[in-house]
Order: C-alpha cells, then sequence, then structure tokens
C-alpha cells in the first residue's frame, strides 16, 4: 500500500490535513491560554482580571466541528486532567486523589460538581480504580444525571464566565486538598 505521501497529490493532501487540524485546534489553544491567565490571576487574589479573561475565553465562537464551547470545555478539560494525574500519580492502594475529590464535591456550586461527578464517572469505566475505590465513586454518583454544559449553544455568556471561574476555582481547591493529603 502506498504511503500518503507517495500518492498523486499525497503531500498536499497530508498539509492541507495539518493546516485544517492547527485551524481547528486554535480556539481551544487560545481558551487555555486565556484560562492559564485567569487562573494565574486567580491565584493572586484578582478575581476581576480572572473574570476578564474567562469573559475573553468565552467570546471564543462554538467550535462546531468538536461540537463544544471552548471556554467551558477547555475548564472542564482543565479538570479532568487534574483528576486523572493524581489518580495516575498515586500508588494502588493510595486514594488520596479520590478523597480530595470527595472534599471539593460541593464547595463550588453545582456545575462543578456535577462536572466532577462527570469526570469520577469516566475515570470508573476507563481507569484501573481498585474495587474500593469504584464503590466510592459510584457512592458520590448515584442518581447523577450528566450534564454537559460545553455543548450549550444558548447559555448566557454571563453563566459560562461563572461557570469557568467556578470551575477553576474547583481545580484549585481539589489540587489544595490533594496535596494536603499528601502531606
Amino acid at each position: 500500500m502506498l504511503k500518503e505521501a507517495e500518492r498523486p497529490l499525497g503531500a498536499a493532501v497530508a498539509a492541507s490535513n495539518l493546516h485544517t487540524h492547527s485551524i481547528r485546534r486554535a480556539p481551544h489553544e487560545a481558551a487555555t491560554n486565556l484560562l492559564d491567565k485567569a487562573e494565574q490571576a486567580l491565584e493572586r487574589g484578582e478575581r476581576d482580571r480572572a473574570k476578564a479573561y474567562a469573559e475573553r475565553a468565552v467570546r471564543i465562537p462554538f467550535d462546531d466541528g468538536e461540537e463544544v464551547l471552548p471556554g467551558i470545555w477547555s475548564a472542564h478539560m482543565r479538570l479532568f486532567r487534574a483528576l486523572t494525574e493524581a489518580a495516575e500519580e498515586c500508588e494502588p492502594d493510595d486514594d488520596a486523589w479520590l478523597t480530595a475529590a470527595e472534599q471539593v464535591l460541593d464547595s463550588n456550586g453545582e456545575i462543578a460538581a456535577s462536572l466532577i461527578k462527570h469526570c469520577l464517572k469516566i475515570i470508573a469505566v476507563e481507569y484501573d480504580v481498585s474495587k474500593r475505590e469504584a464503590r466510592r465513586i459510584r457512592a458520590v454518583t448515584d442518581g447523577f444525571v450528566e450534564t454537559r454544559p460545553w455543548t450549550d449553544r444558548a447559555l448566557p455568556p454571563s453563566l459560562q464566565v461563572e461557570m469557568i471561574l467556578d470551575i477553576l476555582a474547583t481545580v484549585a481547591a481539589y489540587e489544595d486538598a490533594l496535596y494536603d493529603d499528601l502531606g
């Protein structure tokens, strides 16, 4: 079988695909960059500045290819990465990652709690968790009705901003609780 580059116009197709991919990633990279800055502002206690960065992230248009609002999606992925990286870094019998998630579950609003539960359900299915951790996750997520605010085009921008700030605060609270547990 011929490699893509060896086919007629193969190099052009490959270059076009690479260009299209970079265009599709640009909104997400912009949102991630803005949320990095918002997170840093929150760490310095500059909520107004953080809010301004979140507002800019919210102005990034809906991504029709991925079918997400890049700002909320990037905030959600930040939370997901915090949970999954902690779960992966802990020793098999160390459930500090889950204890920290339970501690911050209801500390930063309903959407943040919903997203923690969403992440925990994914971790329970996709990652190698102990039976004890799986039972705890089921207890936390029992009756949970999944929401996906990052797909809601009609979500008012002001609510998106508050969601992003709540999620960023939840990530910070989670990391604080995790490192307090780990000593």
